[in-house]
């Protein structure tokens, strides 16, 4: 394989290359590879190969690498010909945001908000909006709010103009958000999610809460929040990478 293009993840790649790589649980050490996110073209097969052929586009989650030699059974998806290799460099970024949807429970007509505008956020936004919900983008800087009405967000605010579910009832009505996912890392993003969440309202955690941050001021499971308004944490949403029929595994990583 030959690499065409890779996208960067501005939080997890950042993170790598700064050497911040071990404030995420489970992260290799140093050295080590950076990047998920290949989009490349096949240069040569070898005889056994019969899922693809030469000159066939494909996504990996392959490091930022100009080429690489891959098994057949790898995690290759070819790319159809109306997609150009940029948009499909972000498809397992958008994925990601897809898979913390699921893992919610998502119903369509639901409210989500999505509070933390990068990569993930932004493609988050749109598959939001693409499955019939009413969608807030919360950013920490005035640079994303068009940017996520542009990808299909109903409103956009920035965090420090909101800070109850009152802030938003405009678009949500006075109950709040149906759906928090969290993509920012800062303690006062998770706690700005609980906040704006209705009662028994989901929070789905993309992030890493208190990411290179002392310990918070305030207790992450305060009472108030999940006693009172009986919120639920959801801290997984990652998509599985095993390869079998849709009758056992619906969306595994590769149908998504």
């Amino acid at each position: 394989m030959r690499t065409e293009v890779s996208a960067l993840s501005t939080g997890t790649d950042l993170g790598n290359y700064l050497g911040r790589s071990t404030e995420l649980p489970g992260a290799p050490d140093y050295p080590r590879t950076v990047g998920y996110s290949n989009v490349g073209v096949v240069l040569r097969v070898g005889s056994v190969v019969e899922r693809l052929h030469v000159g066939d586009r494909v996504f990996s989650t392959r490091p930022h690498q100009s080429a690489y030699i891959a098994r057949q059974d790898d995690l290759l998806v070819r790319i159809p010909d109306g997609v150009s290799s940029e948009h499909a460099s972000l498809a397992y970024l958008t994925q990601v945001g897809m898979a913390y949807l699921r893992a919610a429970g998502y119903q369509s007509g639901e409210s989500v908000a999505v509070l933390g505008l990068g990569v993930i956020g932004l493609c988050t936004i749109g598959l939001a909006r693409a499955m019939g919900s009413r969608v807030a983008g919360i950013a920490n800087t005035p640079l994303r709010l068009p940017v996520a009405l542009r990808v299909g967000a109903n409103a956009a605010f920035l965090n420090s103009d909101v800070r109850t579910a009152k802030d938003l009832g405009e678009l949500f009505g006075e109950d709040g958000v149906d759906i928090v996912i969290l993509t920012a890392n800062t303690w006062a993003a998770f706690r700005l999610s609980v906040e704006i969440a209705r009662c028994g309202g989901r929070i789905s955690v993309l992030g890493f809460p208190g990411r290179g941050q002392p310990a918070p001021d305030f207790n992450p499971l305060d009472p108030s929040w999940f006693y009172g308004k009986r919120l639920t944490l959801i801290g997984g949403g990652a998509s599985s990478k095993v390869d079998c029929s849709p009758a056992d595994i619906r969306f595994n990583l590769r149908r998504n």
